[in-house]
């Protein structure tokens, strides 16, 4: 009776990043990324056997649709048995073919597959370069792109190539940006630090802005003019310095797993508080920056003496305005009445 040796790696791995439109300006949203390679060897007497698979799979959150997220997945594989060798770029059966479709179609363009793909050959170019490889088997509702597409990676689309034919392409890195998770976690108590100190300031501002709103419609401000709102716009270069509830809060946000998955569950909550942190703040800054502007032309008004728009602004809405109104409409017409006469 031949022995059977059998040995078996399996190997995990994750990766969360940023993605931002193509022309990388703006962020678009989160993608996590996780593989799975599992390759066997089995050896029964003089004969030996390889089977490889490989699945990557993309979790995509879009900034501006929080809540939502969308599954991509790819594979890969390999198959030595007695001397013959195959592999395949779409799918784990070496027999089959495939291809790559990233869905739905609001992230197409965002090199998410070139991401994917990439992720493959790398896997691949473990196992022998003169390993034939299937050709893609695919439909896409642009050829000329999806030729442009395979071609960054030299996958030919109308026959067979090898493992040592193909090329990877970090192309992807143009508009998407990993991310480690000590950072992504810090990130988001940044945001929420620095959110509260806009807050304050905007709620400070506000009052100020208040204030001399009032204060600008008084006859000694309109007549002498007033003094400048001067601000305290220090924290804006303030280095914010984790605290000692930082490691309480790391710890809470921490979504790794010992034996290093991610928990899939709390990840898609830590992602929510990452965009929804993220999108607050941009919206304080916002807030902030308007209420600077306001500022700016309150103090190039308040500063000037003698402002009659001002006074003729507060007699308007003066109780007395309608009285007013009535001693000068009276004045005048004595006046007249007096001229005339005198005439």
């Amino acid at each position: 009776m031949k022995n059977t040796d059998e040995s078996l790696n399996i190997k995990h791995s994750s990766q969360i990043y940023e993605v931002l439109n193509r022309e990388a300006t703006r962020s678009m949203g989160i993608l996590f990324l996780e593989s799975m390679s599992k390759i066997s060897n089995i050896e029964v007497g003089e004969i030996s056997r390889t089977k490889g698979k490989f699945e990557v799979k993309t979790y995509y959150f879009p900034k501006n649709d929080l809540g939502k997220s969308y599954l991509n997945d790819f594979s890969a594989g390999y198959k030595r048995e007695e001397g013959d060798r195959a592999a395949s770029i779409s799918s784990q059966d070496v027999g089959r073919n495939g291809g790559l479709y990233v869905d739905p179609s609001e992230i197409q363009g965002l090199r998410i597959g070139g991401l994917m793909m990439d992720s493959s050959i790398t896997w691949l170019k473990q196992f022998p370069e003169d390993t034939l490889v299937r050709k893609i088997d695919y439909k896409p509702n642009n050829e000329i792109l999806a030729r442009k597409f395979y071609k960054k990676f030299s996958i030919p689309l109308d026959n067979d190539t090898t493992i040592g034919g193909l090329s990877n392409s970090d192309s992807w890195l143009e508009n998407i940006k990993p991310i480690e998770v000590d950072n992504f976690i810090f990130e988001i108590w940044l945001n929420l630090e620095k959110r509260k100190l806009y807050e304050n300031a905007n709620s400070q501002m506000q009052a100020v802005l208040r204030k001399k709103q009032h204060e600008q419609y008084t006859y000694t401000n309109i007549f002498f003019g007033g003094r400048k709102i001067k601000l305290d716009v220090s924290f804006v270069n303030q280095e914010v310095q984790p605290n000692k509830d930082y490691k309480r809060f790391y710890n809470m946000m921490d979504f790794r797993c010992e034996d290093g998955k991610y928990n899939l569950d709390k990840l898609k909550i830590v992602v929510h508080q990452y965009l929804d942190s993220k999108l607050k703040l941009e919206q304080q800054i916002y807030a902030y920056e308007n209420l600077i502007q306001s500022v700016e032309e309150m103090n190039n008004k308040i500063v000037r003496i003698m402002r009659i728009n001002d006074l003729f602004q507060k007699l308007r809405y003066s109780h007395n305005f309608n009285f007013l109104i009535l001693v000068v409409t009276i004045g005048l017409f004595l006046f007249g009445s007096y001229y005339i006469n005198i005439h």
